[in-house]
């Protein structure tokens, strides 16, 4: 992991909106689905782009005309080849608030882990091996290998390969000349 990533990724770091000049414009940010906000505490300060995820963002109890409340800013987006979730706390009348980093990886193992256990107690009350179709799938796939390794492997007939049509130029004269190829 990159250090500038690392670093925003542990507790709340002071967070910007700097190319907001009125809570309004935040507002018209958010419709587009896409805001600009700065962390100024990095070397130089590190401002982010960041596509919304509007099912995390909370605008409840925000008054964008009067430019009052906060919000919950909620973002993905790539930082440094590493994939994240910006997390950030706007106060509408500042445009100013606190904000982190999320590794992407890591909120998916932690909701992964969740729905691989709810799928095994899902499982065991049912008497089923597995229910995951990815599970399946691999189990199917590594099945097949093996059949290859042993020679037990289905035969696939070969398709037949197309005739085509090569065209030469010669000179300012174009002739045609089909080409046939065989298995």
């Amino acid at each position: 992991m990159n250090e500038l990533v690392e670093r925003l990724t542990k507790g709340p770091h002071p967070i910007v909106a700097e190319r907001s000049a009125s809570s309004r414009e935040l507002r018209e940010q958010i419709d587009r689905g896409f805001v600009l906000l700065k962390f100024p505490n990095t070397r130089g300060g590190t401002e982010l782009g960041s596509q919304l995820d509007m099912k995390q963002t909370r605008l409840d109890g925000a008054d964008f005309e009067s430019g009052t409340g906060s919000v919950r800013l909620v973002g993905n987006l790539t930082l440094n080849y590493d994939k994240v979730q910006l997390v950030a706390d706007i106060d509408l009348a500042s445009l100013k608030g606190t904000g982190h980093l999320v590794l992407v990886e890591e909120a998916r193992s932690s909701q992964q882990a969740r729905t691989d256990s709810a799928a095994a107690n899902g499982a065991a009350s049912h008497g089923a091996a597995s229910t995951n179709a990815e599970d399946q799938k691999t189990e199917k796939d590594v099945a097949a290998v093996a059949a290859r390794a042993e020679g037990n492997a289905p035969k696939v007939a070969k398709a037949p390969r197309a005739k085509a049509e090569v065209r030469q130029k010669k000179g300012s004269k174009t002739s045609a000349t089909k080409v046939s190829q065989a298995n």
